[in-house]
């Protein structure tokens, strides 16, 4: 396919129609076994849930929150799961309450997007207490949403995978493995 122009001929909607025809089945397939929606956001709860040990709320789309910790020293917090095909420096946060906000990121933008797919990777994990991180972008005069500018210093403070740079939550080296199945 020539992606090159515009405009797709007949051939290359014949060859798009059967490879989204293969592309639906693997979805589907997804979908059963994730039980979510095979988007990267539901795909990331999940793997989120299985790895760092969180009960997933039972519908997708609980406000404010995907689950809570189950163990550990953040046990029965809540968590918004989010997970973002590329790194960036842009994080959604909603206007619900939730303790913490765990991000797990794929790599940073190599190229444009054109011609390329946002596969799901996990190249970094980073987990912000969900206050900490309000009072401090709203003392800086950052406006929170959907789309909030998090300076690079405090994405470095959160991460805990490759690098556990937060005491928040240390990674066991089983946890780190799976998290590297993820990884390219």
């Amino acid at each position: 396919m020539d992606t090159s122009r515009e405009k797709l001929d007949e051939r290359d909607l014949t060859v798009l129609a059967g490879l989204l025809r293969i592309r639906h089945a693997i979805d589907d397939e997804l979908a059963t076994m994730i039980g979510r929606p095979p988007t990267s956001g539901g795909i990331g709860e999940v793997v989120a849930a299985a790895v760092l040990d969180i009960d997933l709320a039972a519908t997708g789309v609980m406000p404010g929150y995907d689950g809570r910790f189950i163990s550990g020293p953040l046990a029965q917090q809540s968590v918004n799961v989010k997970a973002y095909a590329e790194r960036g420096s842009l994080l959604d946060i909603g206007p619900h309450q939730c303790d913490w906000y765990l991000v797990l990121m794929g790599p940073p933008r190599e190229s444009s997007h054109r011609g390329r797919s946002l596969p799901f990777r996990v190249a970094s994990v980073y987990l912000f207490k969900t206050e900490d991180l309000v009072a401090t972008l709203k003392a800086a005069g950052v406006d929170i949403g959907i789309a909030t500018s998090v300076r690079k210093a405090l994405w470095e403070e959160a991460e805990i995978y490759p690098v556990a740079r937060s005491s928040s939550l240390v990674l066991t080296e089983d946890q780190k493995r799976l998290l590297g199945l993820f990884a390219k």
